[in-house]
């Protein structure tokens, strides 16, 4: 924790749990006061809408994350999976 700096570092096999989120990375920032999460090295995240049910896996380099207002950005051989809850709605990679 870095009081001065208002934020948390995290290394190693790092994992970040919410209702609707994990984060996994090498690499994690959290800033309080900014509600910014950074991720480095082999992020992963996934998630559930709490709507519709459907699942999403996104795999990255890097990746920054306001949760409050629900935004995401991942940086760098970005790939991913949206499994809907409706089987007939299909699966999209």
């Amino acid at each position: 924790y870095m009081k001065a700096k208002d934020s948390l570092i995290l290394e190693g096999d790092v994992k970040v749990n919410s209702d609707e989120a994990n984060y996994f990375a090498d690499r994690v920032r959290y800033s309080f006061k900014k509600d910014l999460i950074q991720a480095r090295g082999n992020v992963k995240f996934t998630g559930s809408d709490l709507k519709t049910g459907d699942q999403l896996t996104i795999n990255s380099e890097r990746m920054k994350a306001r949760p409050k207002i629900k935004q995401s950005e991942f940086i760098g051989a970005v790939n991913g999976m949206l499994q809907r809850k409706r089987r007939y709605e299909g699966t999209m990679n």
